[in-house]
């Protein structure tokens, strides 16, 4: 993300300090595709920063989020932040679409996401087990949650529970198969386990997964459509 913003930021600083005469058609049109290439960047830059800004106010960074509210107005306004500014934004991995490190590669193991996300999942179904859907709920994507209605939400994961409770799923009754790792390792396709009237364990439905702050949630099964 920041070697991105960085390179549309030279990118518009280029472009900005090319001096040419005013001339013939040929040359306003060279002008016209130059503004268009400057507002697209432009509109990029600032829809990626947005994505940080609300991350970081909702996570109660304050002074983090106020330097990218700052970098976003300088932008709007046709400035070019400083380099000590672009320093400033340190984009957390995985945030905002922010790439991960390929010097913390070992961190985003498929092994070491699936024992987190395991773990996660082995809550959510505990939690729908014993109708704590408050509990469920959290784990639900964040995103899903402020689009959806709380009791929409709630209302489907009572559904869920209702079949668990037919299929006698156990409270310790769930686990995961498999996880596979998107080209963006905030995203994961994963193939979830339920203890069927607590004797055998059968793999359910693939769920898409997204890390989120440092979290994994269940997210949206229609980004699978998307998923590589």
């Amino acid at each position: 993300m920041k070697k991105n913003l960085t390179a549309s930021i030279v990118l518009i600083c280029l472009l900005g300090c090319l001096a040419l005469p005013a001339a013939d058609k040929e040359v306003e049109n060279v002008l016209q595709e130059r503004d268009t290439a400057i507002g697209k960047v432009n509109d990029d830059a600032v829809k990626k920063l947005d994505r940080i800004l609300v991350a970081r106010t909702k996570k109660g960074d304050l002074d983090g989020a106020m330097a990218v509210k700052n970098l976003i107005q300088k932008i709007k306004g046709g400035e070019a932040p400083t380099a000590a500014e672009n320093a400033e934004i340190k984009v957390p991995e995985g945030v905002g679409g922010a790439p991960v490190n390929p010097a913390n590669k070992d961190k985003m193991s498929d092994s070491a996401v699936k024992r987190e996300i395991e773990t996660r999942y082995a809550a959510f179904s505990k939690a729908l087990v014993s109708e704590d859907m408050d509990s469920a709920f959290e784990i639900l994507d964040p995103r899903t949650r402020e689009a959806v209605a709380p009791q929409v939400l709630k209302g489907y994961l009572k559904v869920m529970a209702g079949f668990m409770k037919i299929a006698q799923i156990p409270k310790e009754g769930a686990r995961v198969t498999s996880v596979k790792l998107g080209v963006k390792e905030s995203e994961a396709k994963v193939v979830p386990a339920l203890k069927i009237r607590g004797l055998n364990w059968e793999d359910q439905k693939p769920q898409y997964w997204v890390l989120r702050n440092g979290k994994w949630y269940i997210g949206d099964e229609k980004e699978l459509d998307n998923f590589k």
